[in-house]
């Protein structure tokens, strides 16, 4: 079993969801997000991936970015 935990994808959800404007430039597309579920799943059966943290470069729950 794997817990996938997207940080802010690029959804329909994001419409009315709050009073603030979603920058949703800045986050995940499904289509990444599908192709890191994807990826996981064709994983060698030697290997648990236990949790699957997906965040775009440009989230702000990270204080460090890559130079």
């Amino acid at each position: 079993m794997t817990a996938i935990l997207p940080g802010g994808v690029a959804t329909e959800f994001w419409a009315g969801a709050s009073e603030r404007t979603a920058p949703l430039e800045k986050f995940l597309t499904p289509q990444q997000v599908a192709d890191a579920v994807v990826k996981t799943l064709e994983m060698d059966d030697t290997c648990v991936a236990r949790e699957l943290v997906l965040r775009s470069i440009d989230d702000s729950d990270f204080s460090v970015k890559p130079a």
